[in-house]
């Protein structure tokens, strides 16, 4: 594939510069007419803006999980282990290898021999073995451990040196470069820039290359470091997970310890400066500063001491076209302008610059007056984008060349190749895909997760727009809320037929689209523990409700059995009952259908039942009877389930009989003949053997809500939601703590690191709901398989299981109003942040295409709207009744028969 070369002429140098905007953030330049935008730049500049916020969040991640580390240091240091270190390779790494009929290095020396038949390997998918793999990082290592932090290079005519950009992970590319300018040699000397990984799924096989040519000529080739040589941006964006797939946990640590080796900057010729990202907030900085600086550390965040913002700085800073410098949008780094760039290089007796970090579409750009280049390698990066890539190639200018009056200055020859690689196989991309279509999918996904960490902000922000309070707001609203609360300043209305669905244009149903994403816990263990946590709570309030009848009554000042939101959860609080606060209000709005803001004490004694756990429902109404006396003895009097089965256990012989069932059930006061009695003690059994076992007896009896388990969803979400949220902080504590790749961790290492994560974020999670869950997670010899726990949670579309948002509508809007109440107004505040209304969305605006519901669904859908509209005419008429003062003393029971389930466990 041939590269396209750009001359050195006289070049207008401001033009590149078109593309930044005022605080350095990478902007492409757009249509204001929007009928006229494409959708392909739509989604690439989505895309990118999401990859910047990204790389913050990843920053303000690392802050966080290195206290959680630290505080987890401290809790492991007394039991004398050490969180992080490097062994010897895992035996199970060591049987991938049993068959190995890959490359072998013979000796201890490199040759070319080996490299290229190395490289043959890797593009038919070999993996590498793991001692020869271990034994090139570790030599790369060992010798770029004794380099300065800045290394010389002198490029000795005729000889010519190449400076290559990001790669990501991109193996063709760094092939198509080979292929175009030639591999690596003593005249063809190479410089990577920076960023070998993540993105692309090879980026292994990418740094065993260079590492391989760096081995081979050490003189000729140099790498520099990059921010994503670190190891918190490596768990993130893949490279961590492609290390431990191909080899294990303890090639990973290795690999980490040569990048905290590299060197941070190249200079060439004494003249040319190269590094990653790019200039320091201290304008004075010169090249002996910068010698001087730490580098043998993980990359930091933010600002602290002076050296370490240095490196800081080196790895993540931008170029922009004002004056001055600015803190980064990246979160990390800063923004600079061409005096800064003039200031240094004069400073520091140099010509030029060239960095890398950012994408370029045609793979690079020369600005500042030409003293500033970039040069970005990555073609199609992530298949979201149509950049090129580009490498440099920089040549001596013949003495007798004729220069004109703009590059005189210049004492070398810049030479710039522009190309696209066919790189699909770097990606696990459907090749009939588009890079459009990627785009989208990928900045839909992400989207879709932000929406839903952020709902909660964006339920209260979208009910202080609705002042019809009839739950729809206008597109305008919504875009404006969700640039505010997200802090995205994207097309929100150009993206919104593919976030919207159902929904008539400018009337956005914000419950439904709020509710619309939920987690799905995809794996039996997790399930267990939702399960086993409903039970645990619904068996507490069961018994709390004869006990609240007592406090209500000292709390009921004007004795109308109502009390409000914050005197039941007050009260609730008190009992221990496994939820936190906001799970109470969750359970009280559920409880408070008509949203009057109390809450009916008998309603909610009568709420929870006690229900046969039996898969078929029983049609004889006597045995749901049966089912609530018995448990009324069982659970409200305090008499545990294993207490009562030994009392009924007259023989001792850790079984029942259906005689002693029959004696109990007297004992306990249950009248009914013996016939009902026999058929209660066989219902229990389950396996109809004639003897009822503790796990029979236990499993019999379940409480059940018979009003219905919004409240439950809500309380399981929030659990899942602060699982899915911190999913990457847990796996790199997990994985610091398992020493040995093993996915697996010792109970005790597991709740550590759990509960201190839950401390760190202000314990939303409550003793019982952790308890509950290490219960389920654990298998017989008390280990934990963490990487499966983590990965049984994920995203989902409820709405294409035909869920309606109707039935949890009213409780996200009672959250919401609670929000407003505790901030003291229950009048719509002035919007935050508030952002100028985009225009209206075209007429030809994408839709997505939705299969057409059957008639099945239809009839379903009008029924079910018709049982809606019944409901709220019945509700209309008890507040008419309740006006009037026609309210019935006891109130009537909202449970029946016909609500209860019957599940075995």
């Amino acid at each position: 594939m041939e590269g396209k070369v750009s001359e050195e002429k006289p070049v207008d140098y401001s033009s590149e510069e078109e593309n930044l905007s005022e605080d350095g953030k990478k902007v492409k330049k757009l249509s204001r007419n929007r009928a006229s935008r494409n959708l392909g730049e739509v989604w690439k500049q989505v895309w990118n803006e999401l990859d910047i916020q990204g790389e913050n969040d990843t920053i303000v991640m690392e802050a966080e999980l290195q206290k959680l580390l630290d505080t987890l240091e401290d809790q492991q240091q007394q039991k004398q282990t050490k969180i992080e270190k490097v062994g010897t390779s895992d035996p199970n790494t060591q049987a991938k290898f049993k068959n190995y009929n890959g490359p072998t290095l013979e000796g201890e020396k490199i040759n070319i021999g080996f490299i290229l038949e190395m490289i043959a390997f890797f593009k038919k998918g070999g993996v590498l073995h793991y001692d020869i793999a271990k034994k090139i990082v570790e030599r790369t290592a060992k010798l770029h451990d004794s380099c300065p932090n800045v290394v010389s290079h002198t490029i000795i005519p005729p000889s010519r040196f190449t400076v290559v950009g990001d790669l990501h992970g991109q193996f063709v590319d760094l092939l198509t470069i080979f292929s175009q300018n030639g591999m690596p040699s003593d005249t063809n000397g190479y410089l990577f820039n920076g960023d070998f990984v993540d993105r692309g799924r090879r980026g292994l096989e990418v740094l065993l290359t260079i590492y391989s040519f760096k081995l081979l000529y050490p003189q000729y080739v140099y790498l520099n470091r990059g921010n994503h040589e670190q190891r918190h941006i490596n768990t993130k964006y893949g490279f961590e997970e492609q290390v431990r797939t191909k080899y294990d946990g303890d090639f990973f640590n290795l690999i980490q310890l040569s990048f905290r080796v590299l060197p941070l900057a190249t200079i060439i010729d004494e003249k040319i400066f190269v590094l990653h990202g790019g200039l320091f907030s201290n304008s004075n900085m010169t090249i002996n500063d910068l010698q001087k600086s730490v580098r043998k550390i993980d990359i930091p965040g933010g600002a602290r001491h002076e050296s370490e913002r240095t490196l800081e700085e080196v790895l993540w800073s931008d170029p922009r076209v004002l004056d001055g410098w600015a803190r980064s949008a990246r979160g990390a780094g800063i923004v600079f302008g061409p005096d800064v760039t003039e200031k240094f290089l004069n400073n520091n007796k140099l010509e030029i610059m060239i960095r890398s970090h950012e994408m370029k579409d045609n793979g690079w750009s020369r600005i500042h007056n030409g003293k500033l280049i970039t040069v970005f390698s990555a073609s199609n990066y992530c298949r979201t984008n149509e950049n090129k890539g580009a490498y440099v190639v920089i040549t001596h200018k013949n003495s007798n060349e004729e220069r004109d009056a703009k590059n005189a200055k210049f004492s070398h020859d810049y030479n710039f190749y522009s190309y696209t690689a066919d790189n699909q196989i770097d990606y696990l991309v459907n090749p009939k895909r588009n890079t459009e279509d990627h785009a989208r999918k990928q900045t839909i996904k992400i989207l879709r997760e932000k929406i839903y960490e952020n709902r909660h902000d964006l339920l209260v922000c979208f009910t202080r727009m609705d002042l019809n309070k009839d739950g729809r707001i206008n597109s305008e609203e919504w875009a404006n809320a969700l640039n505010s609360v997200l802090q995205l300043n994207i097309p929100w209305l150009e993206l919104e037929p593919f976030l919207i669905k159902d929904d008539p244009p400018g009337k956005i149903n914000y419950m439904k689209f709020v509710e619309r994403y939920k987690i799905q816990i995809d794996s039996e263990l997790s399930k267990d523990w939702t399960e086993s946590l409903i039970s645990k709570i619904c068996v507490k309030l069961y018994e709390t409700s004869g006990d609240l009848s007592k406090a209500f009554q000292k709390i009921d000042l004007n004795s109308d059995g109502c009390l409000t939101y914050d005197e039941f959860v007050d009260a609730l609080s008190k009992q221990g009952l496994g939820l936190s606060n906001d799970q109470l209000y969750d359970l009280m709005k559920s409880i408070d259908k008509d949203q009057s803001g109390s809450i009916d004490l008998g309603e909610f004694t009568e709420r929870f039942q006690v229900s046969f756990n039996k898969i078929k429902e029983e049609k004889e109404s006597w045995i749901q009877k049966a089912a609530n006396e018995i448990g009324n003895i069982l659970f409200r009097e305090k008499r545990t389930i294993q207490a009562a089965f030994s009392e009924f256990d007259e023989d001792k012989n850790g079984a029942l009989s259906y005689r002693e069932v029959s004696l109990a059930l007297t004992r306990l006061g249950v009248s009914y003949s013996d016939e009902e009695k026999t058929k209660i003690a066989a219902w229990i059994d389950e396996d109809g053997n004639g003897e009822i076992s503790f796990k029979e007896f236990r499993n019999a009896f379940k409480i059940i809500d018979s009003q219905g388990s919004d409240w439950q969803d809500y309380m399981i979400q929030k659990v899942c939601g602060i699982l899915f949220k911190n999913k990457l902080q847990l796996q790199g504590v997990f994985r610091r703590l398992d020493s040995q790749g093993t996915g697996r961790l010792a109970f005790s290492d597991f709740k550590i690191a759990i509960e201190v994560l839950n401390q760190q974020i202000g314990s939303p999670v409550s003793p019982l709901q952790l308890r509950e869950l290490y219960k389920s997670v654990s298998d017989e010899s008390g280990m934990i398989e963490y990487e499966r726990f983590l990965g049984s949670f994920r995203l989902v579309d409820e709405t294409k299981k035909k869920i309606s948002s109707s039935d949890y509508g009213s409780l996200a809007q009672g959250r919401a109003s609670r929000s407003l109440s505790r901030s003291g107004s229950r009048n719509p505040p002035p919007a935050q942040q508030q952002i100028p209304p985009q225009k209206p969305a075209p007429s030809h605006a994408p839709i997505i295409e939705e299969k057409k519901p059957s008639k099945k669904e239809l009839k379903e859908r009008e029924k079910a709207e018709k049982e809606r509209e019944k409901e709220r005419e019945r509700e209309q008429k008890e507040r008419e009744k309740e006006k009037k003062g026609e309210r019935s003393k006891s109130p009537t029971s909202r449970f029946s028969l016909k609500n209860l389930s019957f599940k075995k466990s």
